[in-house]
């Protein structure tokens, strides 16, 4: 009479079931030993790409010649940018990023995809004349330091950078 074992005569499948279970035996060990500090240190890996954003956003303030105001044109992520609810709005500080205010008025504010690079929104001289442009091809500008904003114009072709003369 004929013995009937794994395929090709092999005896080691019955092993790496065994091997196979006793493996996941001990990855539950060590998952529940290690996971919390598995799940501390990618909240401390993402928390050194957030500081190394928050310092570019520290080079920023220092460049400005008021270093605790700037103007930020927010977005959903880096992975994915379009504005947040897909309503354009300008953040300001004036307390070197401790807070924010959001300015709405005058900015699209449904169904908008218009996506501000870092250097499309410049700054003059005064402090209180802005001006800001969108990839979709958008050119917005405010005179009271981002409160309200006018379109100067909607169908221009993308655009990643603007400035004020003689800045």
């Amino acid at each position: 009479m004929s013995k009937t074992g794994p395929k090709n005569g092999s005896r080691t499948g019955g092993r790496r079931i065994a091997s196979n279970t006793k493996y996941d035996a001990h990855h539950t060990v060590l998952s529940k030993t290690y996971g919390a500090l598995a799940d501390l240190r990618r909240e401390l890996a993402d928390s050194k790409a957030r500081v190394a954003e928050r310092e570019e956003i520290l080079r920023q303030f220092s460049a400005c010649a008021d270093p605790q105001r700037a103007w930020f044109v927010p977005a959903e992520a880096d992975a994915k940018r379009i504005p947040v609810d897909g309503a354009v709005v300008v953040t300001r500080t004036d307390d070197g990023g401790a807070t924010f205010r959001a300015a709405r008025t005058g900015l699209p504010q449904s169904h908008a995809y218009h996506l501000a690079y870092r250097h499309a929104l410049d700054v003059a001289a005064d402090r209180r004349t802005l001006a800001m442009a969108s990839t979709t091809g958008g050119l917005w500008t405010s005179a009271d330091a981002g409160e309200s904003w006018h379109c100067v114009s909607r169908d221009l072709p993308p655009v990643a950078v603007v400035r004020f003369a003689g800045a």
